[in-house]
């Protein structure tokens, strides 16, 4: 006598583990809400906070004179923020690729008589990747997400 062992219960567990695949956690665990929480990581907790780079690196910190230029907004020796017109944080974006993710904004920041400052020119690429500190809060994030797929896709209460 032989069982057919797709035919049983443990037939459709099997089925199911089919259906997990990386890229489907990967696209579904990474929603609208966790790229705005990167973005948010990045805009707030990065650079508005600690002006700081992927590497936790203070960027840089503002002069005499552009204190003096800027009435005081931009105070001496307080680190950068790049919220100078809000138009860099605007047009900040995240792509979820098939197996990473694009961060990325279009570097413009003010048009002025010399014209347009790209930050990512002066300041590289880093300004807006995840510090490691970051890193590992999505780590956490993704972790318990990945988790809930497999339970919804399995039907694992």
């Amino acid at each position: 006598m032989s069982i057919n062992i797709l035919d049983t219960e443990a037939g459709t567990v099997i089925r199911k583990f089919r259906l997990l695949t990386d890229s489907g956690v990967w696209f579904d665990s990474i929603d609208g809400r966790v790229r705005n929480l990167i973005l948010q990581m990045i805009q707030n907790d990065q650079l508005r906070k600690r002006g700081v780079d992927e590497f936790g690196e203070v960027i840089g910190y503002y002069s005499m004179t552009t204190d003096a230029i800027t009435n005081g907004q931009k105070a001496f020796n307080t680190h950068y923020t790049f919220e100078d017109t809000g138009e860099f944080f605007n047009k900040m974006f995240v792509i979820v690729m098939r197996d990473s993710l694009v961060i990325d904004s279009d570097g413009a920041d003010k048009v002025d008589e010399n014209g347009t400052t790209n930050l990512f020119n002066e300041y590289g690429n880093k300004i807006i990747g995840l510090t490691d500190a970051n890193m590992e809060k999505l780590i956490q994030l993704l972790r318990k997400k990945y988790i809930a797929y497999a339970r919804k896709v399995l039907d694992i209460n």
